[in-house]
């Protein structure tokens, strides 16, 4: 029997086994599915509820945690099924056609799981009904963004279109910045945060997502030091000199505009709008909290400067 098999042994995914699931449906499902603490998509969904505590203050339920958990598992899913309907779009693995029936399959299975766990979020129905519309409007943008790479019916194989270094997705329009905003969107909804939070937070997300799929030559590892960045158990520089680099790097942008001496690239323009979400977050009250980099609006600001520094600027 012809199947789809792994090439390398898939993380343990909190022993959740799908052992309901044939054999090649489960492998490419385990195998879409990084471990949490190396997905970027469940680190902002998380990040979001902290923020929207730390920004909303009494506005936002106290008991976050039992709140965020089941939507951030809704991300899990969903990011696995936007992992293989990209790779799909992109990828050579899927070329036989039991082995796209396969991954379609797969992907449509962590699509339905990620609305099924979001029922189990424990919120009022008409916050739950919040994170279905916010969960529906990321499906639909990521469907079309899907179809606008689409074959026609019928076109071979051999000949569909590939994404590579020469013909890839619009750093503004791929789907990881579709996701990334629809995770920001639904940590934030899942607690309650006001709109003028949600929309910084969402705002941030997709211009953080925007900068990393903008540099295809460096994005696994840039990606991996964002995740760092971003979770408290991270590499953290001192805060007061965390803070002091960004206001550096700021001046420096700002400079250099108001003297001509060169153009901002787009990836210092998504930055910047990163970091402007940043500023209206903490004039809406952010804590100043330092200890031991726990500040989740410090941490926002570490990820729009840490994972950049030292890559070049030439994939955007």
């Amino acid at each position: 029997m012809s199947e789809y098999t792994t090439i390398h042994d898939g993380p343990d995914h909190d022993a959740r086994s799908f052992r309901d699931l044939p054999p090649s449906v489960r492998t490419i499902v385990s195998d879409s599915l990084p471990t949490r603490d190396r997905c970027l998509s469940v680190t902002l969904c998380t990040l979001a509820g902290e923020v929207a505590r730390s920004v909303d203050g009494d506005g936002v339920g106290a008991r976050i945690d039992r709140t965020i958990a089941p939507v951030s598992e809704a991300v899990y899913s969903f990011d696995g099924y936007v992992r293989i309907r990209f790779d799909l779009l992109s990828g050579e693995q899927y070329e036989r056609a039991d082995a796209r029936d396969a991954a379609i399959l797969a992907s449509d299975y962590l699509h339905a799981a990620a609305y099924a766990t979001i029922a189990e979020t424990p919120v009022s129905d008409r916050r739950s009904l919040e994170l279905y519309r916010t969960l529906v409007s990321g499906s639909t943008a990521l469907a079309a963004q899907f179809l606008s790479r689409a074959p026609e019916a019928g076109t071979p194989n051999a000949t569909r279109p590939q994404v590579s270094a020469t013909d890839r997705w619009d750093a503004s329009s791929h789907p990881d910045v579709t996701l990334a905003e629809t995770a920001a969107a639904l940590g934030t909804t899942a607690v309650g945060a006001t709109a003028e939070t949600r929309s910084a937070v969402e705002r941030y997300a997709g211009s953080l997502a925007t900068t990393l799929s903008a540099k295809p030559s460096a994005r696994d590892d840039v990606r991996a030091i964002a995740i760092r960045a971003l979770s408290v158990a991270g590499d953290q520089p001192r805060v007061a000199d965390d803070r002091r680099n960004g206001e550096e790097h700021r001046r420096s942008d700002e400079g250099h505009r108001r003297s001509g001496e060169g153009e901002p690239t787009a990836s210092t323009h998504h930055l910047e709008t990163a970091r402007e979400a940043i500023e209206t977050l903490r004039r809406r009250g952010g804590t100043t909290d330092r200890h031991e980099g726990h500040d989740p609006i410090d941490r926002l600001e570490r990820a729009t400067r840490i994972p950049f520094e030292r890559v070049a600027d030439t994939d955007g």
